[in-house]
């Protein structure tokens, strides 16, 4: 009964060991790598490692070396059954405010070892929310959308590359959905 104790400690503090010592820097350098091969340039002013999580500060986003977009913070926290990411304030480039909202609140994902062929995001933004998935399996993204009335009218050009949903009709707000198989 000692030894299988003793053995089930080693374990634990091999698996507490590993996701404290785990070399997040890395996983960003080599998502940026990732990135960079798409023409999409992150650049930080700050990365900190903690213990069980990577902070990073005011990023810049390129795309193709045009300024695209600002994030405040991305924080990543991994942990033994979960990862996951979130990104703080978002704000786009009026350049492209045709098309997505200026500003975006937040988006989070999360991986988990109990579901490991999905990514389950959620994000909110200035006129609604939106929540979905990425189907790592079969490759494919799939986005729901709730907004209010007025999103329609002022992002028409990202409005026509969604699908609207059937909503109440004395419901004030506006559902779509967008699915892309990559």
């Amino acid at each position: 009964m000692k030894k299988i104790f003793k053995f089930i400690l080693y374990i634990l503090f091999f698996l507490i060991s590993l996701t404290i010592l785990l070399p997040k820097e890395n996983i960003y350098y080599f998502v940026n790598k990732k990135l960079n091969e798409q023409k999409i340039v992150l650049n930080q002013s700050g990365i900190n490692d903690e213990k069980v999580s990577l902070n990073i500060k005011d990023i810049t986003v390129m795309y193709d070396n045009i300024e695209v977009s600002n994030i405040d913070t991305i924080k990543l926290d991994t942990f033994l059954l979960f990862n996951s990411l979130n990104i703080k304030g978002i704000n786009i480039d009026s350049s492209m405010t045709r098309y997505v909202p200026k500003k975006i609140d937040n988006i989070s994902a999360r991986y988990s070892v109990l579901n490991p062929l999905k990514v389950i995001f959620k994000g909110s933004f200035e006129l609604g929310v939106c929540n979905g998935y990425v189907d790592l399996l079969n490759r494919i993204i799939k986005i729901d959308i709730e907004v209010s009335q007025s999103f329609s009218k002022k992002y028409k050009h990202m409005v026509k590359y969604l699908k609207k949903e059937k909503i109440q009709k004395d419901s004030k707000l506006a559902r779509y959905s967008y699915e892309y198989q990559y």
